[in-house]
């Protein structure tokens, strides 16, 4: 989060400093393109991060859903032999 907050101040001091100089040196273009970079590559990690969470959330329902089926699975049988008790 940190580095998130760092790279988007150093966007706007760059920014701002380019702005404000009357002729922009030539290697803020260049500098202004790889903060740009590097702030699309923040973006990309968060964007990953997020899918890393709903890929956990997805996880977890799936292991719920096979504690679901086993309990199922478990009643199933048991009515099973409760109807083979009846019947003797």
């Amino acid at each position: 989060m940190m580095k998130a907050v760092f790279a988007v101040l150093s966007i706007v001091v760059l920014v701002a400093s380019a702005l404000a100089s009357p002729m922009p040196e030539p290697g803020y273009v260049a500098m202004v393109a790889t903060v740009v970079a590097m702030v699309d590559m923040v973006a990309m990690a968060a964007d990953t991060a997020d899918t890393a969470v709903d890929t956990a959330a997805m996880v977890v329902d799936t292991a719920a859903m096979v504690v679901d089926t086993a309990a199922m699975e478990a009643d199933t049988e048991a009515m099973a032999v409760a109807m083979d008790m009846a019947d003797k």
